[in-house]
């Protein structure tokens, strides 16, 4: 009989029992028990909370630090090239972020999986597990690449202005090969997360952000024998960052086995894999693909138009990272309690993320309404309280 279940039965056959001598005795002892019961219930949910915060904090920042560099990207070409230029990018640029947030969500249906491997410390399972994701990152690549290297001809017939979209064209396709070696750090990202170890890829990423506005600057002016790319060459920078991050991540990620006998591929996890992360990806899509769809909408409006929307898009990116850290740390979380089989930390796990999404959600709506209007005059010189963009940034 649970635990729970005994205490009520035995309090029933107290009070039942009045002749008993001891049964005031008994009963305040039950009843103190009860209240330690509650008392280290809230400790659990409290801890849990702790352990959750610490998880989802690096992850988050490495969302900010990724964000960091989109957002040197439109600072920088919007200084260097104008509001015209910006646009052009940002038609290529919210296109293939609307592909790599369903892939992202494809490969994170591992997380669960190579959780519970870490748990289980077996070492050959996470190294199957590894394999099952490079899979998934090529398969995914090739059904999505393509897409985002014709995005400049089959766009044409939405109405936006061909001087525009021949003008990103070259930097649309250099994202299109940047989506390979991205989902392979999202890979690596999904591991580390899953092994709570986040904080090194925090500092991996966070040591390419200057590398990612230096190679801007010199890909996009020109430096000595290096040609000046313009607009492009914020997308063969985006390329050669994303590149470096995952070499570096290749070689801290690698995975030690002591077996010397081949591992086999098992196609039934990579299903598995799929059905966990396909729904994700979905969802992620439906989540921000309208906000970043709106973006082939407002260049048919115009250059200012599609500039503003994504100086929005931009500031919205930087707020989304607190819910989407939130969401990984509770799957690793939950993956561990399922791992353990344990019914109080799975419960913790729940309450805690339910309570941390909505005051996190309170304090992302202060910090929109804060710096609405300051950024628009910054960037685009709108007065406050004024201006197409204020009416974005209200819709965000």
């Amino acid at each position: 009989m649970p635990a729970d279940c005994h205490h009520k039965h035995l309090c029933a056959v107290l009070k039942m029992d009045g002749c008993s001598p001891f049964r005031g005795i008994i009963m305040n002892s039950l009843h103190t028990s009860s209240r330690h019961l509650d008392s280290a219930e809230k400790f659990a949910r409290f801890s849990e909370s702790r352990s959750l915060i610490r998880l989802a904090a690096p992850i988050a920042a490495i969302a900010l630090v990724s964000m960091g560099m989109s957002v040197t990207d439109a600072a920088m070409v919007a200084r260097m090239f104008g509001a015209d230029a910006l646009a052009a990018v940002a038609v290529g640029s919210d296109l293939y972020s609307i592909l790599y947030y369903f892939g992202v969500g494809i490969i994170s249906g591992l997380a669960p999986f190579y959780t519970a491997a870490v748990v289980r410390a077996d070492a050959i399972a996470q190294l199957r597990l590894q394999r099952i994701g490079w899979v998934s990152v090529v398969l995914v690549a090739a059904l999505l690449m393509p897409i985002v290297w014709s995005a400049p001809d089959w766009l044409r017939p939405m109405g936006i202005e061909p001087a525009l979209l021949a003008q990103g064209r070259g930097y649309t396709q250099a994202m299109a090969v940047t989506l390979l070696p991205m989902l392979g750090v999202v890979l690596y990202r999904t591991m580390l997360t899953a092994a709570e170890r986040p904080r090194v890829f925090l500092c991996v990423t966070l040591a390419m952000l200057p590398l990612n506005a230096a190679f801007n600057y010199v890909l996009m002016k020109g430096a000595g024998p290096i040609p000046g790319l313009g607009v492009t060459g914020a997308g063969v920078s985006s390329l050669l960052v994303a590149t470096a991050i995952l070499g570096v991540l290749a070689i801290i990620g690698r995975i030690k086995t002591t077996t010397s006998s081949p591992i086999r591929f098992n196609w039934s996890e990579l299903f598995a894999v799929m059905r966990v992360g396909l729904p994700i990806g979905i969802t992620a899509v439906a989540e921000v693909g309208v906000y970043l769809g709106a973006t082939i909408y407002a260049a048919t409006l115009g250059a200012t138009d599609a500039a503003a929307h994504v100086l929005v898009l931009r500031v919205a990116g930087v707020a989304y990272a607190i819910p989407m850290a939130l969401l990984q740390a509770s799957m690793v979380r939950m993956a561990r309690a399922e791992t353990l089989a344990d019914p109080a930390l799975q419960s913790a796990v729940i309450r805690s993320s339910i309570l941390l999404g909505l005051g996190s959600g309170l304090l992302v709506f202060a910090g929109l309404a804060a710096v609405a209007n300051p950024l628009s005059t910054a960037f685009l010189g709108y007065p406050s309280g004024g201006g197409r963009l204020t009416g974005f940034q209200r819709r965000c």
